[in-house]
């Protein structure tokens, strides 16, 4: 199962769904393949996908979200790259809370990332 959010910029939502699930009505499916091929008229950069992990909460861990790590600081997960440190910190028992997203929490962009 492929796990995806996107952010609606006008309501200020995240909104979940299955990609499986989603292609069964015709107006969803429309807004994925657009979301996407980030094409969406609501912007660039709104669909996430989880990452497969888990956090101390047991919660999943999506690109898109902002986490303290021990030893390392404030760690945006923003592709792939970032699964190693993500992996380590969570194995060393350094991954902190998440503090937020990039799109509640767009402050987290200004800083060192």
């Amino acid at each position: 199962m492929i796990k995806l959010r996107a952010w609606n910029p006008k309501s200020k939502k995240m909104h979940y769904f299955d990609l499986g699930q989603s292609f069964h009505d015709g107006f969803v499916a429309r807004h994925i393949c657009l979301l996407l091929a980030d094409e969406h008229p609501n912007g660039k950069g709104l669909m996430m996908q989880a990452t497969g992990l888990t956090d101390n909460m047991g919660s999943d861990i999506w690109y898109g979200d902002v986490y303290y790590v021990a030893g390392y600081g404030i760690l945006h997960v923003k592709n792939i790259g970032d699964i190693p440190t993500l992996i380590d910190a969570i194995a060393e028992k350094d991954l902190g809370d998440c503090l937020g997203n990039v799109f509640d929490n767009p402050e987290y962009l200004e800083e060192k990332l």
